[in-house]
């Protein structure tokens, strides 16, 4: 049997999170696509589970999950996923949510979930990650290589790079052949688009790797390579990813994914962790992810193993301790 009889999914775009000014472009299309795609993955991961009711969160009027074996939950018209969860989750004995920590979506909903089994990531190690900057210096303390920041940087060598200090992935980033270009850049962004920042440039091949922490244990599950463009105004572009092979991933990276789990408290379930490789072959990590990624997408199936279940399994060992420490 399950540890848990009921759970409940919530991916934030196909639940209709985007605000409508933000909805019907191509960009808005392309967050849809992936937004299902890790949806319909977890949710054929959990459906493989016996024993367990698997709900889905559906923006209204959504039938793309019609005959699937998910019990839908949609969406009131005009209702956003935060609200819809405070008044779902006391139905479900866990909730697996997949949303950007952008603008803290991740951590708000966490917080709408109140006493639900969440699954994934503590709120305090979802806020730590959200924040690029407060990344860095955790990381930077527990001895990892991070990218230099523009305040402290031995020296001003170019390029650097301009992005939201909540913002995922290569979104509004933009990469300048100077610190005083850069400055500029993050000067006139302006408060309205929440605070900006700072960092060197990384030479090498960008790639993430998947993590399943446990504990303070991480394992290394895969080691991915994203594909990052660079417009010629610098913008920086995502394309996907594409799983490269399985882990482990040799000493150095296992040793990485060991490190993170001790320098995040917190940190649970899978994750993603974006790096650049560089040419000495040691990692830069430039952003962790707390949540599913693109990466989780036919994972289980490359690797021959029941993710889901076992994240479930080790939720629910987590959640019994916590009751008992209580």
């Amino acid at each position: 049997m399950p540890p848990f009889r009921r759970i409940l999914v919530l991916e934030f775009i196909s639940a209709g999170g985007l605000a409508e000014a933000d909805a019907g472009g191509p960009e808005h299309a392309a967050l849809l696509a992936q937004g299902r795609a890790m949806r319909d993955a977890l949710l054929r991961d959990l459906l493989g589970i016996d024993g367990l009711e698997v709900a889905c969160a559906v923006a209204a009027g959504d039938v793309s999950l019609e005959g699937s074996g998910v019990r839908l939950r949609p969406l009131i018209t005009g209702e956003t996923p935060e609200a819809f969860l405070r008044r779902e989750h006391m139905h479900h004995g866990a909730v697996w949510i997949v949303a950007p920590e952008t603008d803290g979506i991740l951590a708000a909903l966490h917080a709408a979930a109140d006493n639900t089994t969440w699954i994934g990531c503590s709120r305090s190690a979802i806020q730590l990650t959200t924040s690029k900057s407060a990344t860095r210096r955790c990381l930077r303390a527990a001895g990892l290589r991070v990218p230099d920041e523009a305040d402290g940087a031995p020296d001003n060598s170019g390029p650097w790079v301009v992005k939201p200090d909540d913002g995922a992935g290569t979104v509004a980033s933009r990469r300048h052949p100077t610190l005083a270009a850069a400055r500029a850049d993050a000067a006139t962004r302006g408060t309205a688009q929440g605070p900006t920042t700072i960092e060197r440039w990384v030479e090498g091949t960008p790639m993430s790797l998947s993590l399943l922490v446990t504990g303070d244990r991480a394992e290394l599950l895969a080691v991915n390579r994203q594909d990052v463009s660079v417009a010629a105004d610098g913008m920086l572009g995502y394309t996907g990813v594409v799983f490269e092979r399985p882990g482990p991933g040799g000493p150095a990276l296992d040793w990485l994914a060991a490190q993170l789990a001790l320098a995040i408290p917190g940190l649970a379930g899978y994750l993603g962790v974006d790096l650049v490789m560089g040419p000495d072959g040691v990692a830069t990590v430039i952003e962790v992810n707390p949540r599913l990624t693109c990466a989780y997408i036919g994972l289980s199936e490359r690797l021959g193993r029941p993710l889901a279940a076992e994240i479930l399994a080790a939720a629910a060992t987590r959640t019994e301790t916590d009751l008992v420490l209580a």
